[in-house]
């Protein structure tokens, strides 16, 4: 009887570890597929991963406590046999019985779940719920411990987690799935403005040291000569400070629509790229000033430039 309990303790092991590899490991959109096709296992992953605490308690708890169980059970089998070197016997065992329990319940279940999560893991779910139900009040204790732990030590437990991650909707936008239909730009550009969430006005600016610039006592001509070697047509106004004095734009002296320079607004260098279209778009204005720290201008930005980043090369 003891022996079929170690070898439960050691199936155990093998799921418990096998599952905490398979959430880690999920692809969630298939996982709601199958939700949506029927799964029942898929239902209750997707209701775990609502609670990633319960759920990593589950498994941690059931894996330390099962292997804990197997390895004194171990010993004890062996001392039972009695003898002079049942100590020995009963040391023995258990290291040998750790080796195993190392090789079976921890590098062959991850292994396995990492070559096949989403598969795995659905199928095992209802299995882990009910080992949620058994566990509850180890569970519960051991969560809210972990909380207080972290609380303490001056974090923050949120209970709000992304459905989705950026990586794996670019898998999604890679792959596709039921339902989706993407050409390969569209799945391109997808995958590219995932990429740039993370891109700053540091990333896509000009620093001053690549700007043609004016100078303020330069004339009306001479600034069209500049504007036509370069060809740009909105140049900054250098006046040799930390500050660009301002924007000219030939349309304005062409047209004579605006007699002074423009005043364009100052973005941070760290502001994200979403944010600088949102700035630009609420000031009118196509060009903005990219200012370091210290309030110094570095740089500076264009519409065109944050468009090009996630649609390529662009003309305006």
């Amino acid at each position: 009887m003891m022996i079929v309990i170690i070898l439960a303790c050691l199936a155990l092991s093998f799921f418990f570890s096998g599952m905490e590899t398979g959430v880690l490991m999920l692809n969630r959109v298939r996982v709601r597929h199958l939700r949506e096709r029927g799964s029942m296992g898929a239902g209750v992953l997707l209701d775990f991963l609502h609670r990633p605490g319960e759920l990593s308690a589950t498994v941690l708890v059931g894996n330390t406590l099962v292997n804990g169980v197997a390895t004194v059970l171990v010993a004890e089998f062996f001392l039972e046999s009695g003898g002079p070197f049942a100590t020995i016997a009963a040391i023995a065992g258990a290291l040998i019985f750790a080796l195993c329990l190392w090789i079976f319940g921890d590098l062959v279940p991850k292994a396995l779940f990492r070559r096949f999560p989403t598969r795995l893991a659905s199928r095992l779910a209802p299995a882990l719920q009910v080992a949620y139900v058994i566990l509850w009040p180890v569970v519960k204790l051991f969560a809210f411990l972990s909380q207080m732990v972290v609380r303490s030590m001056g974090g923050h437990v949120s209970s709000r987690q992304m459905f989705v991650t950026r990586d794996e909707l670019k898998l999604l936008a890679r792959e596709g799935g039921e339902g989706i239909s993407l050409s390969g730009e569209q799945r391109n550009l997808v995958a590219t403005i995932l990429e740039s969430q993370s891109a700053t006005a540091r990333d896509v600016m000009w620093p001053r040291s690549e700007a043609v610039t004016v100078r303020p006592e330069g004339t009306a001509e001479e600034r069209c000569n500049v504007s036509v070697a370069s060809k740009f047509s909105r140049l900054p106004v250098e006046n040799g400070g930390t500050h660009w004095e301002g924007l000219w734009v030939a349309y304005d002296t062409i047209f004579q629509t605006q007699t002074g320079l423009r005043s364009p607004p100052r973005l941070a260098m760290n502001m994200p790229l979403d944010e600088i279209l949102q700035t630009l778009r609420k000031a009118r204005s196509p060009f903005a000033f990219v200012k370091d720290a210290d309030g110094n201008d570095v740089g500076f930005v264009t519409v065109e430039d944050v468009l090009s980043r996630y649609l390529g090369r662009i003309d305006l």
